[in-house]
């Protein structure tokens, strides 16, 4: 039986809106001097997450936009990787096309995809791509504005989850509850 998640969209309507319009949810964590725990902590949640599994497109707040199921990766393989030599190493090995890893069924970087999301920090421009990727077969009961339902915290709390991580496991009770909120 699947598993049921909420995935974070960074807190941030446009990559939020990008996802939804590609059937996709993406991430940008990437490994470099100053960012580890965190994203040794992301890319060992969502590499659990399994072809057939569910989620939910969630920002904080708690909204919630929309239900997708978890396909295949859609796009052509340019490299193989592990996330566990990822963790491990703490390194990318690959930065550009299309990187499979083995030892997880749904996600997958895909540095081929122009979108980027640009933001001010410190009063200068910065870029993000969002390379780290799960998709989804369609984006379905899609809540432009989203919805908030309660519950998300004892939910969290019970099943022993991280709701501030990239990805997170809810209960089959509570996606039910979002999924007719949607519906």
């Amino acid at each position: 039986m699947g598993k049921y998640w909420c995935v974070n969209f960074d807190g941030v309507q446009e990559i939020l809106e990008h996802g939804l319009e590609e059937n996709l949810w993406l991430m940008q964590y990437q490994y470099n001097a100053q960012r580890t725990g965190l994203v040794t902590t992301n890319w060992n949640v969502v590499g659990k997450t399994k072809v057939g599994d569910w989620c939910v497109a969630y920002l904080k707040g708690p909204r919630f936009y929309a239900i997708g199921k978890i396909v295949a990766p859609r796009k052509s393989v340019t490299h193989y990787d592990t996330i566990q030599r990822t963790v491990d190493e703490k390194e990318h090995h690959y930065k550009d096309g299309i990187v499979h890893y083995t030892d997880a069924s749904a996600f997958y970087e895909d540095f081929t995809d122009e979108w980027e999301y640009r933001t001010q920090e410190n009063g200068r421009w910065v870029v993000w791509k969002y390379p780290q990727r799960i998709d989804v077969e369609e984006w379905r009961h899609i809540k432009q504005s989203g919805i908030h339902l309660e519950g998300l915290g004892p939910d969290v709390r019970k099943m022993g989850s991280f709701c501030r991580t990239a990805a997170f496991q809810i209960s089959e009770q509570f996606f039910t509850g979002i999924r007719n909120a949607l519906r």
